[in-house]
């Protein structure tokens, strides 16, 4: 009977042990993504404010105490299997936008223990992280 009741234990635990794995796999939905995200890079820094309405905005801070403010929209894209935010008009090089037009960008996604990068590059590892909740910016 004691036996019984340790192989119950033992079998409860890896269940929950898997149910643990389970929930902190990179799957995400679009629900998830909108909220505020932030890029450090050594010239500047942005930050990214997806909205719920599928709009954005975009500000990036050089380090010279600059500022610049792009907004367009966004959306969830399902892109071969792998899920991308899709950004309207978005600044490409970040700090230096000015230089470069604005085009379509995909943005790849990543969730790991709960933590939601959005990548603009990544061979540069160079992403934005999920911060803190939406504002009315």
């Amino acid at each position: 009977m004691r036996v019984q009741g340790l192989m119950l234990n033992r079998i409860l635990l890896l269940v929950a042990i898997i149910s643990c794995i389970g929930g902190c796999s990179g799957q995400i939905g679009a629900g998830e993504l909108a909220g505020s995200y932030k890029l450090t890079q050594a010239n500047g820094f942005e930050i990214l404010d997806l909205r719920e309405n599928g709009n954005y905005v975009c500000e990036v801070h050089t380090s010279k105490g600059m500022k610049k403010t792009y907004s367009s929209t966004w959306k969830f894209e399902p892109f071969d299997g792998e899920p991308k935010v899709f950004v309207e008009d978005f600044p490409q090089g970040s700090v230096n936008a000015d230089q470069r037009p604005l085009v379509g960008t995909l943005l790849g996604i990543r969730k790991s223990w709960g933590r939601i990068r959005l990548y603009v590059s990544y061979d540069e590892n160079l992403y934005f992280s999920k911060q803190f909740p939406p504002t009315d910016r």
